[in-house]
This record gives structure tokens, sequence and C-alpha cells, in this order.
């Protein structure tokens, strides 16, 4: 018992001696600089996501006999926008979503084909998946989807909701 404890006072002496040898650590140079904003088109995919998400949650609620419109319309109130002034932005999510939906689908067969190509022996190893280039093509339609969707939704709403719409996520982006 003795010796045990010797050697954990040992071991924590050896410890704090490489502990304090060690130079301390000098902060960033590049902390001043505040951080670059995210663009648009990478925000506005999962604010409509998200509102898509919002608003299946309600509906969930509502099957159960609970009180969803919380759900559905927080973001809404949080942009001062009247049911109308939103209904671009909720027809935008659904259609987003749906798009997405069918890319991730028709992703996840690619990858299951590769791995299972993979598995069979067929594709060598250390060699790019036969699918890669499908899938880089599968990405550029969906930024594009996302692109037509944002024009889409920024023509739907009133040049002030837009500019709210922006400014709102950028906001939101922030804080996080």
């Amino acid at each position: 018992m003795r010796r045990l404890a010797l050697l954990t006072v040992s071991g924590l002496l050896l410890l704090s001696i490489a502990l304090a040898q060690q130079p301390a650590a000098t902060p960033q140079q590049n902390q001043s600089q505040p951080p670059r904003p995210i663009p648009l088109p990478h925000l506005y995919p999962h604010f409509l996501l998200y509102q898509r998400h919002l608003d299946e949650a309600a509906a969930q609620r509502e099957k159960q006999g609970e009180n969803g419109d919380w759900l559905r319309t927080g973001l809404q109130k949080r942009l001062g926008f009247t049911d109308g002034e939103f209904a671009p932005v909720r027809a935008s999510s659904e259609r987003l979503s749906a798009k997405i939906a069918d890319l991730n689908a028709r992703a996840r067969a690619i990858v299951a084909a590769d791995q299972q190509a993979r598995k069979q022996g067929l594709i060598p190893p250390g060699s790019p998946p036969p699918g890669l280039e499908k899938l880089k093509a599968l990405d550029a339609e969906r930024n594009a989807d996302i692109d037509a969707e944002i024009a889409t939704l920024n023509q739907a709403l009133s040049p002030a909701n837009a500019a709210s719409l922006q400014s709102f996520s950028a906001r939101s982006s922030r804080s996080r």
C-alpha cells in the first residue's frame, strides 16, 4: 500500500514537472478578426428545412391532441410576418424538402451500390468508387435546386420581407 502511494506521488510529481516545462499557450493571432459571415445559399436551406421540420412536428403534436401552433408559427412570429407573408416561406420549405429528400435517396442508392460492389471485390482497393461522379452530379443538382429555390422565394416575398428574412438568417447564424 505504501509503495502504491509512493508511485502515485512520484507520478504526480513527474507530471507536474513535465507540465511546468511546456511553453505557455499563446493566443491565436486571428482572434481579433470577426468571423466571416455565412453565405445565404448555405443559410437558407437550413432555415427552410428547419421550418419544414417544425411544420411536421406541429402536425404530429396536433394529431396527439396537443397544441402545435407554437412550433409552426415560431419563426414566423420572430420575423414579424403575417400568415400571408409567411406562406411563400412555408411553400418554399415544402418544395426544397421534397427535392432534398429525393436527392438524398438517390445518393444513398449510389453509395449502397458502391459499398456492395466493394464487398464483392468488384472495386480494387484504393480506387475511387464508380458512383463518385454521379454523387458529384447530385451535389451540383442540389446546389442548383437550392439556388433556384432561393430565387423563387425572394421573388415571392416583398422586397422588405426578403430583406428581413436575409437579415434574420444572418443574425441567427452569428448567434450560434
